[in-house]
C-alpha cells in the first residue's frame, strides 16, 4: 500500500517519454503527442483518473483492513486520489499549440496497438486526411493527403 502511494505521488515516466524526433530533446515528442491526444480526446486526464478509480475499486482498497498507521494513511490517500484528479481536470485547459509531426509525411503508418490506431484515425479526421487501405486486423493505415 505504501509503495503504491509512493508511486502515485511521484511522477510516473512512460516508456514512450524517451521517444524523440531528430534534433529534439528527450521528452519533447512525448509532450507533443500527449498534448495532441488530450486535444482530440483520444486519451485524456479524465481517462487516467477513471482508470485509477477502477483500479482502486477492483482491488478493494477502500475495504482493506489490518494495516498499520502508515498503511491506513496510504490507503486513505489512494482512495481519495481519483476524485481529486477529476476535480483538477475540471480546471484544466486543453493544449492549444499544434505540432506538425515529421512522420505525418510518411505515406504508410503501422500503429502498434488500438490506442495508436484510434489516435491516427482521429488525427486524420481532424486534419482532413484521407485514410485508405485500412486493414484493421493488421493495424495498417495508408495515408494520402
Amino acid at each position: 500500500m505504501i509503495a503504491f502511494e509512493d508511486m502515485m505521488r511521484k511522477k510516473i515516466v512512460m516508456p514512450a517519454h524517451f521517444l524523440r524526433e531528430t534534433g529534439m530533446e528527450v521528452g519533447g515528442l512525448w509532450g507533443h503527442f500527449t498534448d495532441a491526444a488530450q486535444r482530440i480526446g483520444v486519451y485524456t486526464a479524465v481517462d487516467y483518473a477513471n482508470i485509477l478509480k477502477g483500479l482502486v475499486a477492483d482491488w478493494g482498497l477502500e475495504h482493506l483492513g489490518s494495516l498499520n498507521e502508515a498503511g491506513e494513511k496510504s490507503r486513505d490517500y489512494l482512495v481519495k486520489l481519483p476524485d481529486r484528479l477529476l476535480k483538477i481536470t475540471d480546471r484544466m485547459v486543453n493544449p492549444v499549440n499544434e505540432y506538425e509531426f515529421k512522420w505525418i509525411g510518411v505515406r504508410e503508418l503501422i500503429p502498434r496497438n488500438i490506442m495508436g490506431l484510434t489516435f491516427l484515425y482521429k488525427f486524420c479526421e481532424q486534419k482532413n486526411l484521407l485514410v485508405i487501405d485500412s486493414a484493421f486486423d493488421k493495424f495498417r493505415i495508408v495515408l494520402h493527403q
